[in-house]
Protein backbone atom coordinates (compact mmCIF):
# COMPACT_ATOMS: atom_id res chain seq x y z
CA UNK A 1 0.00 0.00 0.00
CA UNK A 2 1.34 3.25 -1.02
CA UNK A 3 0.46 6.63 0.97
CA UNK A 4 1.44 9.59 -0.08
CA UNK A 5 1.43 12.76 1.98
CA UNK A 6 3.10 15.55 0.00
CA UNK A 7 0.33 17.04 -1.95
CA UNK A 8 -3.22 15.56 -1.35
CA UNK A 9 -3.55 12.36 0.94
CA UNK A 10 -3.90 9.39 -1.80
CA UNK A 11 -4.12 6.11 -0.85
CA UNK A 12 -2.64 3.36 -3.47
CA UNK A 13 -2.88 -0.47 -3.94
CA UNK A 14 0.23 -2.71 -4.75
CA UNK A 15 -1.60 -2.80 -8.02
CA UNK A 16 -2.36 0.66 -8.91
CA UNK A 17 -5.92 1.01 -7.80
CA UNK A 18 -7.01 4.01 -5.36
CA UNK A 19 -8.36 3.28 -2.25
CA UNK A 20 -11.09 6.25 -1.37
CA UNK A 21 -11.07 7.14 1.99
CA UNK A 22 -13.36 10.08 1.80
CA UNK A 23 -13.91 11.23 5.46
CA UNK A 24 -12.19 14.14 6.55
CA UNK A 25 -11.37 12.65 10.48
CA UNK A 26 -10.17 9.53 8.65
CA UNK A 27 -7.94 10.92 5.98
CA UNK A 28 -6.29 12.70 9.09
CA UNK A 29 -6.03 10.02 11.01
CA UNK A 30 -4.64 7.81 9.07
CA UNK A 31 -2.04 11.02 8.02
CA UNK A 32 -1.16 11.24 11.79
CA UNK A 33 -0.63 7.71 11.86
CA UNK A 34 1.66 7.72 8.33
CA UNK A 35 4.00 10.32 9.32
CA UNK A 36 5.64 7.67 11.83
CA UNK A 37 4.62 4.37 9.94
CA UNK A 38 5.78 1.18 11.89
CA UNK A 39 6.30 3.15 15.10
CA UNK A 40 2.92 3.78 17.43
CA UNK A 41 0.88 6.49 17.66
CA UNK A 42 -0.82 7.43 21.59
CA UNK A 43 -4.59 7.51 21.25
CA UNK A 44 -3.59 11.02 23.38
CA UNK A 45 -1.51 12.07 20.67
CA UNK A 46 -4.29 11.11 18.11
CA UNK A 47 -6.94 12.83 20.22
CA UNK A 48 -4.86 16.10 20.12
CA UNK A 49 -3.77 15.75 16.32
CA UNK A 50 -7.65 15.30 15.63
CA UNK A 51 -9.87 17.86 17.41
CA UNK A 52 -6.64 20.16 18.83
CA UNK A 53 -7.96 20.50 22.41
CA UNK A 54 -11.28 20.81 21.08
CA UNK A 55 -12.15 17.06 21.55
CA UNK A 56 -15.75 16.19 22.54
CA UNK A 57 -16.37 13.88 25.09
CA UNK A 58 -16.52 10.44 22.66
CA UNK A 59 -13.29 11.40 20.98
CA UNK A 60 -11.24 8.54 22.61
CA UNK A 61 -14.52 5.92 21.55
CA UNK A 62 -14.24 8.19 17.99
CA UNK A 63 -10.68 7.57 17.21
CA UNK A 64 -11.52 3.56 18.14
CA UNK A 65 -14.32 3.63 15.70
CA UNK A 66 -12.10 5.36 13.04
CA UNK A 67 -9.75 3.20 13.48
CA UNK A 68 -12.07 -0.21 12.81
CA UNK A 69 -13.41 2.20 9.75
CA UNK A 70 -9.90 2.03 8.17
CA UNK A 71 -9.13 -1.30 8.83
CA UNK A 72 -12.25 -1.87 6.67
CA UNK A 73 -10.52 0.60 3.99
CA UNK A 74 -7.01 -0.69 3.71
CA UNK A 75 -7.74 -4.71 3.87
CA UNK A 76 -5.62 -6.63 3.06
CA UNK A 77 -2.56 -4.46 2.19
CA UNK A 78 -2.27 -1.99 4.83
CA UNK A 79 -3.22 -2.82 8.51
CA UNK A 80 -3.18 -0.31 11.95
CA UNK A 81 -2.47 -2.53 14.71
CA UNK A 82 -3.09 -1.82 18.63
CA UNK A 83 -0.07 -1.27 20.50
CA UNK A 84 0.14 -0.53 23.92
CA UNK A 85 -1.74 2.99 24.82
CA UNK A 86 -2.23 3.69 20.90
CA UNK A 87 -2.12 2.64 17.37
CA UNK A 88 0.69 1.94 14.45
CA UNK A 89 -0.08 1.68 10.60
CA UNK A 90 1.84 -0.93 8.92
CA UNK A 91 2.65 -2.28 5.59
CA UNK A 92 2.36 1.50 4.21
CA UNK A 93 5.05 2.69 1.58
CA UNK A 94 4.86 6.63 2.73
CA UNK A 95 6.13 9.19 0.32
CA UNK A 96 7.06 11.37 3.12
CA UNK A 97 9.64 8.77 4.39
CA UNK A 98 11.19 8.10 0.88
CA UNK A 99 11.60 12.11 0.58
CA UNK A 100 13.10 11.92 3.58
CA UNK A 101 15.47 8.92 2.60
CA UNK A 102 16.06 10.72 -0.69
CA UNK A 103 17.01 14.21 0.37
CA UNK A 104 18.95 12.77 2.99
CA UNK A 105 21.21 11.17 0.64
CA UNK A 106 21.85 13.89 -1.74
CA UNK A 107 22.53 16.40 1.60
CA UNK A 108 25.33 13.65 2.41
CA UNK A 109 26.81 13.01 -1.47
CA UNK A 110 26.56 16.81 -1.66
CA UNK A 111 28.82 17.22 1.49
CA UNK A 112 31.39 15.15 0.04
CA UNK A 113 31.35 16.26 -3.86
CA UNK A 114 29.66 13.98 -5.20
CA UNK A 115 27.64 16.38 -7.31
CA UNK A 116 25.97 14.11 -10.08
CA UNK A 117 24.46 11.71 -7.40
CA UNK A 118 23.67 14.51 -5.20
CA UNK A 119 21.51 16.13 -8.28
CA UNK A 120 20.17 12.46 -9.10
CA UNK A 121 18.98 12.41 -5.75
CA UNK A 122 17.38 15.36 -4.68
CA UNK A 123 15.72 15.72 -8.09
CA UNK A 124 14.03 12.24 -7.26
CA UNK A 125 13.29 13.34 -3.85
CA UNK A 126 11.28 16.87 -5.24
CA UNK A 127 9.73 15.14 -7.53
CA UNK A 128 7.51 13.15 -5.25
CA UNK A 129 5.50 16.47 -4.48
CA UNK A 130 2.65 17.21 -6.01
CA UNK A 131 1.24 19.88 -3.86
CA UNK A 132 1.34 20.84 -0.97
CA UNK A 133 2.29 18.54 2.19
CA UNK A 134 -1.12 17.48 3.77
CA UNK A 135 -3.06 19.38 1.89
CA UNK A 136 -6.41 20.19 3.19
CA UNK A 137 -5.74 18.26 6.13
CA UNK A 138 -4.60 20.60 8.16
CA UNK A 139 -5.48 23.97 10.19
CA UNK A 140 -3.01 26.07 10.04
CA UNK A 141 -1.79 25.61 14.17
CA UNK A 142 -3.40 22.18 14.62
CA UNK A 143 -0.49 18.69 14.77
CA UNK A 144 -1.27 18.49 10.87
CA UNK A 145 -0.48 22.11 10.22
CA UNK A 146 2.96 22.04 11.85
CA UNK A 147 3.99 18.85 10.42
CA UNK A 148 2.98 20.38 7.15
CA UNK A 149 5.69 23.06 8.01
CA UNK A 150 8.00 20.85 8.93
CA UNK A 151 8.01 18.86 5.42
CA UNK A 152 7.48 22.21 3.54
CA UNK A 153 11.11 23.66 5.41
CA UNK A 154 12.68 20.18 4.47
CA UNK A 155 11.46 20.43 1.25
CA UNK A 156 12.60 23.86 0.73
CA UNK A 157 16.40 22.95 2.06
CA UNK A 158 16.46 20.05 -0.56
CA UNK A 159 15.54 22.56 -3.60
CA UNK A 160 18.87 24.52 -1.99
CA UNK A 161 20.59 21.60 -2.18
CA UNK A 162 19.46 20.38 -4.82
CA UNK A 163 20.65 23.76 -6.92
CA UNK A 164 24.12 23.74 -5.18
CA UNK A 165 24.65 20.36 -6.91
CA UNK A 166 23.30 22.02 -10.27
CA UNK A 167 25.69 24.49 -9.80
CA UNK A 168 28.52 22.65 -9.12
CA UNK A 169 27.93 20.95 -12.06
CA UNK A 170 27.20 23.97 -14.43
CA UNK A 171 23.84 22.79 -15.31
CA UNK A 172 23.10 26.23 -15.01
CA UNK A 173 19.55 26.11 -17.07
CA UNK A 174 18.52 24.06 -15.41
CA UNK A 175 18.81 25.20 -11.94
CA UNK A 176 17.50 28.72 -12.86
CA UNK A 177 14.27 27.15 -14.51
CA UNK A 178 14.16 25.39 -10.50
CA UNK A 179 15.04 28.35 -8.68
CA UNK A 180 12.16 30.36 -10.89
CA UNK A 181 9.50 28.06 -9.94
CA UNK A 182 10.36 27.75 -6.55
CA UNK A 183 10.33 31.59 -6.39
CA UNK A 184 6.97 31.73 -8.11
CA UNK A 185 5.61 29.11 -5.23
CA UNK A 186 7.95 31.45 -2.46
CA UNK A 187 8.62 34.97 -3.29
CA UNK A 188 10.47 36.05 0.06
CA UNK A 189 13.15 33.49 0.34
CA UNK A 190 16.41 35.66 0.18
CA UNK A 191 18.50 32.57 -0.47
CA UNK A 192 16.58 31.67 -3.35
CA UNK A 193 17.11 34.75 -4.69
CA UNK A 194 20.49 34.66 -4.21
CA UNK A 195 21.30 31.36 -5.67
CA UNK A 196 19.33 33.24 -9.19
CA UNK A 197 21.52 36.06 -9.12
CA UNK A 198 24.19 33.40 -9.09
CA UNK A 199 23.16 30.86 -11.40
CA UNK A 200 22.43 33.80 -14.16
CA UNK A 201 25.88 35.84 -13.36
CA UNK A 202 27.58 32.60 -13.78
CA UNK A 203 25.64 31.42 -16.65
CA UNK A 204 27.13 34.88 -18.28
CA UNK A 205 23.52 36.65 -17.86
CA UNK A 206 24.69 39.42 -15.78
CA UNK A 207 22.28 41.93 -16.68
CA UNK A 208 19.47 39.23 -15.60
CA UNK A 209 21.41 38.69 -12.40
CA UNK A 210 21.14 42.49 -11.33
CA UNK A 211 17.27 42.71 -12.36
CA UNK A 212 16.62 39.43 -10.46
CA UNK A 213 18.09 41.57 -7.56
CA UNK A 214 15.96 44.69 -8.19
CA UNK A 215 12.90 41.98 -8.32
CA UNK A 216 13.62 40.77 -5.03
CA UNK A 217 14.08 44.32 -3.18
CA UNK A 218 10.66 45.06 -5.06
CA UNK A 219 9.02 41.67 -3.07
CA UNK A 220 10.65 42.30 -0.01
CA UNK A 221 10.32 46.01 0.30
CA UNK A 222 6.57 45.32 -0.69
CA UNK A 223 5.70 42.70 1.55
CA UNK A 224 7.51 43.38 4.59
CA UNK A 225 8.50 47.06 4.34
CA UNK A 226 12.22 46.18 4.19
CA UNK A 227 15.86 46.12 2.33
CA UNK A 228 16.82 42.89 1.82
CA UNK A 229 19.10 41.04 3.89
CA UNK A 230 23.11 41.40 3.61
CA UNK A 231 23.33 38.22 2.01
CA UNK A 232 21.62 39.58 -1.00
CA UNK A 233 23.17 43.45 -0.93
CA UNK A 234 26.35 41.59 -0.87
CA UNK A 235 25.92 39.61 -4.01
CA UNK A 236 24.63 42.48 -5.87
CA UNK A 237 27.93 44.54 -5.04
CA UNK A 238 30.04 41.68 -6.19
CA UNK A 239 27.87 41.07 -9.26
CA UNK A 240 28.60 45.10 -9.82
CA UNK A 241 32.55 44.56 -9.34
CA UNK A 242 32.77 41.30 -11.59
CA UNK A 243 34.26 39.52 -8.64
CA UNK A 244 36.43 36.95 -10.37
CA UNK A 245 35.32 34.32 -7.41
CA UNK A 246 31.66 34.20 -8.35
CA UNK A 247 32.90 32.28 -11.24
Amino acid sequence: MEVRLLGALHVLTADGRTVAVTRRKHRQLLALLCLTPGLGVSVDRLVHGLWNGREPRSARGNVKTYVCDLRVLLAPEGTIEAVPHGYRVDGADVDAVRFASLAGAGRRALETGRHEEAARDLARALALWTGPALDGLDDGSDPLGLAAAQLTDRRLAAVHDHVDALLALRRLDEAVTHLRAALADDPLRERLWAQLMLALYRDGRRAEALDAYRNAWEVIAESRGLDPGRELTTLQSRILGDDPSLG
